[in-house]
């Protein structure tokens, strides 16, 4: 297993380069004079090509070997990365297509086949073999955000795409071999410790699909998720309007990474403990108080509240995978989660939008008042999902075990 588990971390902690797009916001508007709102969009839409990828490898899953997917999504990502250099000058929409669509969909694509691996190798503790492979993918931002930033000091855009792009493909060849699926002995072994329940296969996509839990999931992702999608364009610039030096908003951008893996492992354990929904709601109330706090915020008080939304995000992230194979068996889990994971790249594309019509001076003013407020409006919902979502659990299970 353990070999498996760092050719997870490794891959994790690679593909997860979406959540730092405000680290080339300013670096990309200037070398290609672009719009910042238009360049904005190009963190939402990769966001939504992630959440494609998720749903595309969740669809395979259940036929194809995790390999195979695992070779797709790391092909296309640091592909995408590669083709994104060649750009020199044009227009937004060449850094839509290859950066967003293409390196966002193998990002996606690589996520979910190594959500479920890792799954497949600790049945009886989903949340944590979750929050190991969440984890990694949000500690993508403190491992890179510095490297990256001195990579831009030093060369150009499309050559710091370039390096990275062959660093990734490096990194990528390098774990295949150790990219594995559990032996049959292995899973038989954790039969005999008691563990059978947990490795019923369960239901497909279809039957998920009519069960109500399954929208419970869907849109407590669509909201919860609001708040954090708005931010990641904006952490570093906004926090030098709000009073920080560059030094000091870099380091957040650095520890919104060391936060955001940080929960999604810790509430990942937690949910083994106390429930799925609970540890869900937990961290909606925890994304509306920050995201409130923000409307004043500045300085160190703005960082901390930054950093708690960064949190707070990553709780989830690591409990509705395993809430996806708790709700419906492992076997066509991937497929159920990817589905669900629309909703997320909806999100990012409504709620970014809704930002920049809600607040448009915000770049230029840090007045982003009426953004957070929405914000914080939105956790109100995934509480009342998560609240009917245990419901109609306790009455799924009555009606199993009656």
């Amino acid at each position: 297993m353990i070999p498996a588990l760092i050719a997870a971390v490794a891959i994790q902690s690679c593909a997860g380069i979406l959540y730092i797009w405000s680290i080339f916001q300013v670096p990309v508007i200037e070398y290609y004079g672009w719009e910042p709102g238009s360049v904005s969009l190009i963190a939402s839409f990769m966001i939504f090509g992630f959440v494609i990828g998720t749903f595309i490898s969740g669809q395979l899953s259940a036929k194809t070997h995790p390999r195979t997917l695992y070779v797709i999504g790391a092909s296309l990502f640091a592909g995408g990365m590669l083709i994104t250099s060649l750009i020199r000058s044009g227009e937004p929409w060449m850094f839509y297509l290859s950066y967003s669509c293409v390196s966002g969909f193998g990002s996606g694509f690589v996520y979910n086949t190594v959500m479920f691996l890792l799954q497949s190798w600790l049945p009886h503790r989903r949340g944590l073999a979750s929050g190991i492979a969440a984890s990694s993918f949000g500690a993508s931002a403190l491992i890179f955000s510095p490297v990256i930033q001195w990579m831009l000091g030093k060369w150009t855009v499309p050559e710091t795409f370039c390096i990275l792009g062959f660093l990734f493909f490096a990194v990528f060849l390098a774990v295949f071999f150790f990219f594995r699926s559990p032996s049959e002995a292995y899973l038989s072994a954790l039969c005999s410790k008691g563990k059978q329940n947990d490795l019923q296969d369960g239901v497909g996509l279809g039957a998920a699909l009519r069960d109500m839990r399954f929208w419970c999931i869907a849109l407590t992702l669509f909201f919860i998720t609001g708040a954090w999608n708005v931010l990641v364009p904006i952490i570093k610039p906004l926090g030098m309007l709000r009073g920080l030096s560059e030094t000091a908003a870099l380091l957040t951008v650095m520890l919104t990474g060391a936060f955001n893996a940080a929960g999604r492992l810790i509430v990942g354990i937690f949910s083994d403990r106390v429930g799925r929904a609970p540890a869900i709601i937990l961290m909606a109330i925890l994304t509306g108080a920050a995201a409130l706090a923000l409307i004043v915020a500045t300085g160190g008080i703005y960082s901390a509240a930054i950093l708690a939304v960064a949190f707070a995000y990553g709780g989830p992230s690591a409990t509705f995978p395993a809430m996806v194979s708790d709700s419906f068996g492992p076997k066509h889990a991937a497929a159920i989660y990817g589905s669900a994971m629309l909703t997320l790249g909806l999100s990012s594309v409504v709620f970014n939008k809704l930002s920049a019509w809600l607040s448009a001076s915000g770049a230029a003013t840090g007045d982003y008042t009426a953004t957070f407020i929405m914000a914080a409006v939105n956790c109100i919902l995934p509480i009342l999902f998560m609240a009917w979502y245990t419901k109609l659990n306790k009455r799924e299970h009555a009606a199993v075990f009656a």
